[in-house]
């Protein structure tokens, strides 16, 4: 028959149980009664403050008779649960490996084969795992995987191409081989799919819209709106450059350091690109519309 409790209705098999959870859950700890006269702790029962009690008295302690444990219990029933919990649940574990050490004295073992053979270095000295190609030797199968890309190379699988590096093959994929990622609104093309998530809420019609305060300017990112009244409305401008008689400040880290270069020995400033097909239009060509190859003074007469 169980016993139910009258403020939660949870039941308990025992009067001491259904005791102890009213004191735990229902009563404040200030008015517990069972007070340890030795260093002044409150319990809840007074049998758990018997035990308690019998901690402060080193003869009735229980020690753990396993080897390198050095815990002792109050009582028989709590280093039982200990030796069950922590050293037989061990012992059972590593019986559980299958793969064990032949060598003679050593009891390690191992739940997969290539982790006892990397354990055989213990006993050779001798990196166990070696390059088919070279005399080279690891000590992880991962490391001489890795090396065997030095003599296959990096290969793309887009193409017949093969690096002799990782960084290579990633460099190589980026110019020949990108990733496009479409929007299905516009005609926008962007290769990496999380600036593609980015700009779809610019045609969502519930899209939040964060607007200046100073200005009509309007952003979909709060970051954006911050920066844009930091530079624009606020002029705070923090990377200054230190190069004497330069004083030139800017908005951005990254500004900053593109500007840097001009202070460098041998700086030549980059040509202007012109794309692929289309001719330089001066501005007087641009203006009146006529053919950029007739001299300025033919235009003007």
């Amino acid at each position: 028959m169980q016993i139910s409790c009258e403020v939660c209705n949870k039941k308990f098999k025992t009067k001491r149980h259904l005791k102890l959870h009213y004191a735990r859950n229902h009563v404040d700890k200030a008015e517990w009664s069972d007070v340890c006269k030795i260093c002044g702790k409150v319990y809840a029962d007074s049998e758990i403050l018997k035990r308690h009690i019998a901690t402060h008295e080193d003869n009735s302690l229980i020690q753990c008779e396993e080897a390198d444990c050095d815990k002792q219990f109050s009582s028989l029933s709590a280093y039982k649960k200990h030796k069950q919990h922590i050293h037989e649940q061990n012992n059972l574990t590593k019986k559980k490996k299958p793969y064990q050490c032949s060598v003679e004295g050593c009891e390690a073992s191992f739940a997969k084969h290539h982790l006892l053979t990397q354990h055989s270095y213990v006993h050779t000295g001798i990196p166990p795992f070696s390059c088919s190609t070279c005399e080279r030797s690891f000590l992880t199968q991962t490391h001489r995987n890795r090396h065997m890309k030095v003599h296959n190379g990096y290969k793309c699988s887009q193409c017949t191409k093969s690096m002799s590096t990782w960084t290579e093959l990633r460099s190589h994929i980026a110019i020949n081989h990108p990733r496009e990622y479409k929007c299905s609104d516009c005609d926008k093309v962007f290769y990496m799919a999380c600036r593609l998530k980015e700009h779809k809420s610019v045609h969502s019609e519930e899209r939040q819209v964060f607007k200046c305060r100073q200005c009509d300017r309007t952003f979909v990112k709060k970051h954006n709106l911050k920066a844009h009244v930091r530079v624009v409305h606020l002029k705070q401008l923090k990377f200054k450059c230190v190069h004497e008689n330069c004083g030139k400040s800017f908005a951005y880290k990254h500004s900053l350091k593109k500007h840097m270069r001009i202070h460098q020995d041998g700086y030549v400033p980059p040509k202007k690109r012109i794309p692929v097909g289309r001719k330089k239009v001066g501005l007087v060509s641009r203006i009146t519309g006529l053919d950029p190859n007739q001299k300025l003074l033919s235009v003007l007469s």
